[in-house]
């Protein structure tokens, strides 16, 4: 069994869908920058950001994936759990977020 995270992925590579397949580095990138409300729970909060960067990305099968991409490096290398690195973020001026 495969949550909606990890189906979304297979869809979004299959260029199957729209949408944006978001793990839990990404999800944190799109809440911390404030385009996504966090929710009751990891499901509502994922549901969430997929809504709003459908409405954001081009309508084209190669989007969802270069985004991805993006959000799970940066969520992976500076928008850490703990200790996020945001002296170092190129995001951090527009970040809500931002510890600096």
């Amino acid at each position: 069994m495969i949550g909606e995270p990890g189906a979304d992925k297979i869809l979004a590579f299959a260029k199957r869908a729209r949408l944006v397949p978001l793990d839990s580095n990404a999800l944190r990138v799109v809440t911390r920058l404030g385009l996504a409300t966090v929710g009751k729970n990891y499901r509502s909060t994922y549901q969430r950001a997929q809504e709003v960067l459908a409405r954001a990305i081009p309508r084209d099968s190669a989007w969802p994936i270069v985004a991805y991409a993006l959000l799970r490096q940066h969520g992976q290398e500076l928008c850490r759990r703990r200790a996020p690195a945001c002296e170092r973020c190129p995001l951090r001026a527009r970040c809500p977020s931002a510890t600096v």
